[in-house]
């Protein structure tokens, strides 16, 4: 006999707030549906593909009825994470969840990488 709830209750994120990094790419994107399916509002930031996470933000909320808040923030300036985490906290009041998934990737081996990029 099956439970009437499903394992899925589990990870509802019903009043959570996340934020995903690189949202408008790939991973980012289904972070950002992932979440947003089970019920968290999102903040979802990218520094170069603008209006692919704007039309992200309006596809995720017009499916699942969720609060998506876009941004352009670019990781690797301290004064747009500040700004990201106040402008999360002004609209939301709270953020939950993080999900660094902005990156770069460079061709060379892992022991060349230069710290200072």
């Amino acid at each position: 006999m099956l439970k009437k709830n499903s394992i899925l209750d589990k990870f509802k994120l019903d009043g959570k707030v996340g934020i995903v990094t690189g949202a408008a790419g790939g991973l980012g994107t289904a972070f950002s549906e992932a979440l947003a399916e089970a019920r968290a509002d999102l903040v979802i930031v990218t520094d170069k593909q603008i209006s692919k996470l704007e039309e992200l933000a309006k596809r995720i909320s017009k499916e699942t009825g969720r609060d998506v808040l876009s941004l352009k923030v670019d990781v690797t300036s301290t004064e747009d994470v500040k700004r990201m985490v106040e402008e999360a906290d002004k609209h939301f009041g709270r953020i939950d969840i993080l999900v660094n998934n902005a990156g770069i990737s460079l061709a060379c081996p892992a022991i060349k990488f230069d710290l200072d990029i």
